[in-house]
């Protein structure tokens, strides 16, 4: 099978064919005279002559010396002009400065920056566009315009805010507009890098309005169950996820927000519509539906497969990155941009939705252990719901979580007094013992026999499913602890076991 490549040569583009079987890259005179239409490099003699492989003379007008640019690579190599209009050779001496491996006589790898460079527009600094239809916001008609006046920036941010209102502007995103009959005040976000991202307080105004989306979000458990034969991932980050989705002229204007600068219509998907998550999830889905091993979270998308093989396209001659490279083809096809910085390319271990995920296990990310074992006592109810909601997030990490975290608990009950006491500071500091970066959950596999085990105490119900482990061993696979509250009563045991009954009913259904 021929692979072609994209090289630079001087300011143009000229598409090579790899040719193992060729010491020297060969372009033909009508490729020379199309990349430098006026100023040709200067031709040498060439002092041998060359055959082809059924050993017939080759017409070689003679050799350059060009600026050639590819993946990581810049600088000047030599190159053979023919004159005939044979196909453009990228032969043998160029693939070691280029980054392309030869193995063995029929097999070669070609580095992970020949599937970049094939797709580099999908890597482009540009804002995406999707070239399919606009997004059609639905607005309930029974409810009029709603209209506020622009927010009080704090001065130690106006700047900052500033340039984000620019570069949207740059990238018309964002556009002036007169006597607006929506209006929606900014929210800015100070992102980890110090950016601001610009979103709006929209459930003031069109969220009030809007039309549910019915399209529903996966759950990590869902996602995280598809992975029993990921052995090697990738992970793609695409940029401005929402604001690549254009909007039709009624949603444009639906939009607009207000700041200090005066309004804005916004063309673009804005962060804060309600519904945005759903259309983008249902948006992602679609788009990549039918492609192996793709898992897509918003985005977040995540490439496994169960070998190397799979992951890279052997059938051909070329080996790339067979996944890969489907999804950032209809990348590019669709007009997206992912932002190459924070991707993952080629991995036996991939961070995705706060977990680590490798060929056997799936364990909580060291940055989510360590923010939950670094968190405050909480002062108050709301600060206490915050803390459990981030510690039930890795649910089925944590074995007896139900008795152990009781006293917290007891402290949400309806009409209970905040008292922080002895009790409650044992049981905060030990729930969050429970988590470590060493606890590994399996995913699911259809091929292993599952094993469910229920239990119950007088402050909750839970259950443990496993995997029978080919080696004897009981993996967990996942568990749910549900926490009994002093009103549904603790101390009768038959209920308890009324309780534990219904639970298992329903984990099994």
């Amino acid at each position: 099978m021929k692979r072609n490549v994209s090289i630079q040569l001087g300011e143009g583009e000229c598409i090579m064919e790899l040719d193992s079987g060729s010491d020297d890259s060969i372009i033909s005179s009508y490729e020379l005279d199309r990349l430098w239409p006026n100023k040709k490099p200067k031709i040498f003699p060439l002092t041998f002559q060359l055959c082809d492989y059924q050993k017939s003379p080759i017409r070689i007008r003679g050799q350059i010396y060009v600026n050639v640019r590819y993946a990581n690579f810049k600088g000047k190599l030599r190159l053979l002009i023919a004159e005939s209009s044979r196909a453009n050779l990228l032969g043998m001496e160029w693939f070691e400065p280029l980054g392309i491996k030869f193995v063995g006589v029929y097999r070669t790898e070609i580095d992970i920056e020949f599937v970049l460079e094939e797709f580099k527009d999908v890597f482009s600094e540009d804002l995406g566009s999707y070239k399919g239809p606009a997004i059609s916001l639905s607005i309930d008609s029974k409810f009029p315009p709603i209209s506020f006046k622009a927010r009080n920036i704090p001065l130690a941010m106006r700047k900052k805010v500033g340039v984000a209102i620019d570069k949207l502007l740059d990238q018309g995103v964002l556009e002036p507009i007169s006597n607006p009959k929506w209006s929606t005040p900014i929210v800015p976000i100070i992102k980890q890098s110090g950016e601001i991202l610009i979103c709006a307080d929209y459930k003031v105004t069109i969220n009030k309005a809007m039309k549910n989306h019915p399209f529903p979000i996966p759950s990590v458990n869902h996602i995280l169950d598809n992975l029993a034969d990921g052995k090697f991932f990738a992970k793609i980050d695409l940029a401005q996820a929402y604001l690549q989705l254009r909007i039709d002229d009624v949603s444009v204007e639906v939009q607009t927000i207000v700041t200090h600068r005066g309004a804005f219509k916004v063309n673009r998907l804005q962060f804060g519509v309600n519904v945005a998550p759903g259309l983008f999830q249902n948006f992602i889905e679609d788009l990549l539906k039918g492609i192996p091993g793709v898992l897509p979270y918003f985005d977040d998308v995540l490439i496994f497969a169960a070998t190397e093989e799979r992951l890279c396209n052997r059938s051909s001659v070329m080996c790339s990155l067979y996944y890969l490279r489907l999804v950032l083809e209809r990348l590019s096809e669709s007009g997206i941009r992912a932002n190459k910085n924070k991707c993952i390319f080629k991995t036996k271990a991939v961070e995705f939705l706060g977990f680590v995920i490798d060929a056997s296990e799936i364990h909580p990310s060291d940055s989510k252990v360590r923010a939950i074992h670094k968190a405050s006592r909480p002062k108050n109810q709301t600060e206490l719901q915050a803390f459990l909601g981030l510690l039930n997030f890795y649910h089925s990490f944590l074995k007896d979580k139900a008795t152990i975290a009781e006293p917290l608990h007891r402290l949400l009950e309806k009409n209970a007094e905040w008292k922080w006491t002895s009790a409650h500071e044992k049981a905060f500091a030990a729930v969050k013992e429970l988590l470590s970066s060493d606890s590994v959950l399996v995913p699911f596999n259809e091929k292993l026999p599952l094993i469910l085990t229920c239990d119950a105490s007088p402050y909750g119900v839970g259950y443990v499913l496993s995997h029978l482990m080919p080696d004897g061993r009981e993996a967990p696979m996942e568990s749910i602890h549900g926490h009994v509250s002093t009103q549904n009563g603790r101390s009768c045991a038959c209920h308890r076991s009324s309780n534990l009954h219904h639970f298992c009913g329903w984990v099994c259904s």
